[in-house]
C-alpha cells in the first residue's frame, strides 16, 4: 500500500510539472513569435509540446502500470495469506472437536459407572471429574476389612465386577488403582509400614481386575501412597476414615491424543 501511495503521488507531481511546462513555454514562445512575427515558431511550438507531452504522458503511463502491478501482487499476496489463514481456522476448529471428544470420553466413562454402580444398588463412592482425569475413590471398608490385604471382600469384589464391565468399553483409558491409609501403624509383620500396605493393597485390585475379569494388564498400574496424602486430618476417626481409601485415576492415554491431532494437521 506504501509502494502504491508513492507511484500515485509521483504521478500527480509530473502531471502538475507538464501543466506548469504548457502554461511557461506557450507564454514565451507566443511572446516571442509575436516580436518577430515567425510563423515558423508556433509550429516548432507546437512540436516540442506535443514532444514533452508525450514524454510526460509516458512516464505517467509507466508510473500507472507499475502502481497497477504493485496492486496485482498485493491482492494476489493478500488473498493467498487469507487461504491461509482459513486453512488454519479450519484444523484448529477439528483439533478442538478432537479435543472435546476426548475430554468426552471422561463425562460419558463417569456416566457408565454410576449406571453400572445403580444397577448394584451401591452408592458408597465418589467420582471426580476434570479436564485431564477422573477420579473414583472408594473407602477402604468396601473392598477391605482395616488394614486388611489376605483379601478382597465379596461385596468388594461384586463391585469390581461391575467396574470391570465398564473399563473394558474404554481400552484408551490408562487406570492407576492407588491405596492410601490413615497414620496408624499397619499392624503387620510382613508389612511393617503403611506405604507396603497401600500398594499391596492395590496389586490386590489390579490382580484382580485382570485375572478374574479380563481387564487388560497394558492399562492397569498399582502404586501405594500409604499416609501422605490425606484426604482430611488424622486427628479424628472419621478422618482417619476418610484417608484409609482405594483410588482409580484414569487418564487418557497420550499417543491415542497425539495421532489424532497429528491426523488433523496434516
Amino acid at each position: 500500500m506504501e509502494k502504491e501511495n508513492f507511484y500515485t503521488q509521483e504521478a500527480n507531481k509530473w502531471a502538475r510539472d507538464l501543466n506548469q511546462s504548457q502554461d511557461s513555454v506557450t507564454s514565451l514562445r507566443l511572446q516571442l513569435a509575436e516580436r518577430k512575427g515567425e510563423n515558423n515558431i508556433l509550429t516548432n511550438l507546437r512540436l516540442e509540446l506535443l514532444a514533452q507531452i508525450a514524454n510526460l504522458e509516458g512516464r505517467i503511463e509507466n508510473v500507472s502500470s507499475s502502481s497497477q502491478s504493485t496492486q496485482q501482487n498485493l491482492s494476489s499476496t493478500v488473498a493467498q495469506k487469507e487461504k491461509e489463514i482459513a486453512d488454519l481456522k479450519l484444523k484448529l476448529k477439528n483439533v478442538e472437536e478432537v479435543l472435546s471428544r476426548y475430554l468426552d470420553q471422561f463425562n460419558q466413562m463417569a456416566g457408565d459407572i454410576n449406571y453400572a454402580f445403580q444397577e448394584l444398588n451401591f452408592q458408597d463412592f465418589e467420582l471426580i471429574t476434570t479436564n485431564e482425569k477422573l477420579r473414583l475413590i472408594f473407602p477402604e471398608k468396601v473392598l477391605f476389612r482395616k488394614g486388611r490385604t489376605d483379601r478382597i471382600e465379596k461385596g468388594g469384589v461384586a463391585v469390581m465386577e461391575k467396574l470391570s464391565a465398564v473399563l473394558v468399553k474404554y481400552p484408551i483409558m490408562e487406570i492407576l488403582v492407588v491405596g492410601h491409609t490413615d497414620n496408624s501403624p499397619s499392624g503387620r509383620k510382613s508389612l511393617p509400614d503403611n506405604w507396603k500396605l497401600s500398594a499391596y493393597q492395590a496389586t490386590m485390585i489390579v490382580d484382580l481386575l485382570s485375572d478374574e475379569f479380563d481387564v487388560n494388564t497394558s492399562q492397569l498400574t498399582a502404586a501405594g501412597k500409604g499416609e501422605y496424602e490425606p484426604r482430611a486430618s488424622n486427628e479424628t476417626a472419621e478422618g482417619k476414615e476418610q484417608n484409609r481409601r482405594i483410588e482409580f485415576v484414569f487418564t487418557q492415554r497420550s499417543e491415542g491424543l497425539e495421532k489424532a491431532i497429528r491426523k488433523e494437521l496434516k
